[in-house]
């Protein structure tokens, strides 16, 4: 089952994602200097960069990968500094 709530927001935080004719789901910074796609595979989310695997994420974990790299590419585009 493809996470709605998941690609939503990646789209709302300038993500891309796409649906390939296997149903295989995908997400993709807009950044073209950034290697890495998470692709889900049954209940995860794969990360791979340069497309050899490094971690799996359950969605939640997913969402929070996504959110800091939305965040370091939003501070890098301004200029400012992200603290948490």
């Amino acid at each position: 089952m493809i996470p709605e709530n998941l690609l939503n927001q990646a789209a709302r935080w300038g993500f891309r994602y796409e649906v390939d004719k296997r149903g295989m789901t995908s997400i993709y910074s807009n950044n073209p200097d950034d290697r890495w796609k998470l692709e889900l595979v049954s209940d995860r989310w794969i990360l791979k960069i340069n497309e050899i695997p490094q971690i799996n994420f359950l969605s939640t974990e997913a969402l929070q990968f996504l959110e800091r790299q939305w965040l370091q590419n939003k501070t890098n585009s301004s200029g400012e500094t992200y603290t948490e």
